[in-house]
């Protein structure tokens, strides 16, 4: 008897959260894809004067229509630039190994996601999406 069918439950919770870390982790992946072949984005870098990084961090954090009536497009432009600088001064080469990195880096995203008004019940799914976007684009970032 295997252990999904001795612990069902617990198996299958499990797997349902791998499969949906693993769902936002292609998402994001295809998203920076996209950020380098669609037209669109481009035109987005020059519509609103963000690089094609800042347009990966903007999309992720423009997921949440809640943010975006808030915040409106112009604070949260502001907060992709704030967010790429934020990535950019805490990346080391090995933080995807170090933990100590890695939660320093989700601190400091809390707190500017906290400071700049973004809408507290979307937080932590935006965290989420920068650290993951963050992870797929940092070594071109650096």
């Amino acid at each position: 008897m295997s252990y999904v069918q001795k612990n069902g439950a617990k198996a299958s919770f499990a797997e349902h959260s791998v499969i949906e870390e693993v769902y936002v982790k292609d998402k994001i992946k295809l998203a920076y894809l996209d950020v380098k072949t669609d037209p669109y984005y481009h035109q987005v870098e020059v519509e609103i004067g963000l690089t094609e990084y800042e347009v990966a961090f903007y999309e992720a954090l423009a997921e949440n229509e809640s943010a975006v009536k808030e915040l409106g497009q112009g604070a949260l432009t502001e907060l992709a630039k704030i967010i790429v600088g934020v990535i950019k001064e805490n990346t080391t080469i090995d933080w995807t190994i170090r933990e100590k990195i890695q939660t320093k880096m989700r601190r400091v995203v809390k707190r500017v996601l906290r400071n700049t008004g973004y809408p507290p019940d979307a937080q932590k799914l935006a965290e989420l999406r920068v650290m993951e976007t963050a992870n797929a684009i940092t070594g071109k970032l650096v």
